[in-house]
C-alpha cells in the first residue's frame, strides 16, 4: 500500500502536520507572551480565518495558503482503486 503513488507523501504529511501546527503555536506564544492570547490567536488562524474566505474567488487564491486547506490538498491521494 505504501508503494502506491502519493501514499507515502500523504502519510508523512499527516504525521508532520500536528508538529508544524505546534511550532506555529509556539511561535505565536513567543511573540504574544500570553497563554490565553496565543491560544486565541492560533484558534483564530486555524478555524476562524478560513471562514472569512468562503467566497470561491478568495478561497482559491488566499485560502490555499492557510494551514488546514493546505494539509487537505497535500494529503489527498488520487488514482487509488
Amino acid at each position: 500500500m505504501l508503494g502506491q503513488p502519493g501514499v507515502l507523501r500523504a502519510v508523512l504529511i499527516v504525521g508532520a502536520y500536528p508538529a508544524l501546527i505546534a511550532l506555529i503555536g509556539l511561535g505565536i506564544g513567543a511573540i504574544i507572551r500570553h497563554t490565553a492570547g496565543a491560544i486565541c490567536a492560533l484558534v483564530g488562524v486555524l478555524f476562524v480565518l478560513p471562514l472569512l474566505f468562503v467566497s470561491p474567488s478568495l478561497q482559491n487564491t488566499v485560502g490555499n495558503f492557510l494551514p488546514h486547506p493546505m494539509a487537505n490538498s497535500t494529503t489527498a491521494v488520487r488514482g487509488y482503486r
